[in-house]
């Protein structure tokens, strides 16, 4: 439902926002949803992230994310690779764009917050705004 979509949504976004806030230039350039590890996390309670000396708190959607295939990846000025895009968050788009076909093709339903939330991010959202939009509040 909601909070897993909300959770596994946060946590991309706060990896992303982590890893470019250290490496400004960072793309991973093919952040597809079959790229993507998810363990199981069965602990009870909230979790925390901290981001830009802030701490966000959410409730705990049962697995942590970690980012993997870096075979495209590009960190501008350190790393080069020809297969760049640079708009600013788009791998976060990229992201949501290949949840929402994912859930298209096993024939789940997405909720309207969510979606609504997506629709937002389209033609691009800091993670600033992302953090502060009103789907994770």
């Amino acid at each position: 439902g909601k909070e897993h979509y909300r959770g596994l949504i946060f946590q991309v976004a706060h990896v992303l926002a982590t890893i470019t806030n250290k490496y400004v230039g960072f793309r991973h350039n093919k952040l597809a949803l079959k790229y993507m590890d998810g363990y199981i996390h069965r602990s009870s309670g909230n979790l925390t992230f901290s981001f830009g000396g802030k701490n966000y708190v959410m409730s705990n959607p049962g697995f942590i994310y970690k980012m993997s295939n870096f075979d495209d990846a590009t960190i501008l000025d350190v790393f080069e690779n020809d297969n760049i895009v640079d708009n600013g968050n788009s791998d976060f788009v990229y992201f949501l764009e290949s949840l929402k076909k994912h859930v298209n093709e096993v024939g789940a339903e997405m909720d309207k917050d969510t979606l609504a939330f997506m629709d937002r991010c389209a033609n691009g959202i800091s993670y600033a705004e992302i953090f502060l939009d009103i789907y994770f509040s």
